[in-house]
């Protein structure tokens, strides 16, 4: 009997042992270092800007549109995790070969129309269902805040010439997917809609009161969804699609902007 307990006490003490050694091998999930992957890149985009007659729904809008398009480049810094996302971005365009396009054809402009952008963003998001159905498929779910400069030039038979300069801060509600299935491929898409204030000044060459100030609000609404291919360790190549619309409503002025854009660039991940 007495040899019968000391070989339950070595098990009962090897047992405890192996699951201690178990617990300290296998850290938890939370344990886990966030990853920092900075995003470089280039493209084109295209703008499209339309006037608008009522802020009801449906929109009542002109049917023509001031169309143009040109480069585009941006910066992302994301520090990510399983569970969470804080996500940089800047992004510049520029725009020019302006046409106003109706519904029976297209006007060329004036080759001194422009339009630029500079915009900067931030989001945070967390992601409270993993592996949703399919393993890597993950659903999130952020708020994103940021602030946009913008300049537009327009020309105006015989010599008039129209400039407005603005900057809005903006605010949104963000849903997004990710499928992380493969070591070197991860997809993304989100979905953004939220509102903007902000100021814009006008310009007119030959108005009796040539500089106009009015603040204004109005909604936006974003989709973006990008693709990063793993080349070797931290190195991968991406490429995404942005595009937007938004509505803005001010003083003596209303008007709907549409904005896409593809990028193709570098990802560098630590």
């Amino acid at each position: 009997m007495r040899h019968l307990e000391i070989v339950l006490a070595i098990l009962a003490a090897a047992a405890s042992s192996a699951s201690a050694q178990t617990s300290s091998l296998a850290p938890a999930p939370s344990a886990e270092p966030p990853t920092r992957i900075w995003r470089v890149g280039a493209g084109y985009e295209a703008l499209s800007i339309r006037d608008v007659s009522r802020s009801g729904r449906p929109v009542d809008a002109s049917p023509v549109t001031w169309e143009g398009r040109g480069p585009g480049v941006e910066v992302q810094y994301d520090r990510t995790s399983l569970r969470r996302l804080h996500h940089a971005q800047f992004n510049a365009g520029w725009a020019g070969g302006f046409e106003l396009g109706t519904p029976l054809r297209t006007i060329p402009r004036s080759p001194a129309e422009k339009f630029a952008h500079f915009d900067g963003r931030y989001e945070y998001r967390r992601y409270p269902f993993r592996d949703l159905g399919l393993d890597g498929l993950d659903l999130g779910f952020g708020v994103e805040g940021g602030a946009v400069f913008r300049s537009q030039t327009q020309i105006f038979d015989p010599a008039i010439e129209v400039r407005q300069r603005g900057t809005d801060v903006t605010v949104a509600a963000v849903v997004a997917g990710r499928f992380r299935r493969w070591r070197s491929v991860q997809l993304e898409i989100a979905w953004g809609n939220g509102m903007a204030v902000g100021r814009m000044s006008t310009r007119h060459s030959t108005a009796a009161e040539t500089d106009a100030t009015a603040w204004g609000g109005g909604w936006l609404t974003d989709l973006a969804a990008r693709a990063d291919v793993r080349l070797s360790g931290g190195i991968a190549l991406f490429t995404s699609y942005f595009t937007t619309g938004r509505g803005r409503y001010q003083s003596h002025g209303a008007s709907t902007t549409g904005r896409g854009q593809v990028m193709i660039g570098v990802a560098y991940a630590r």
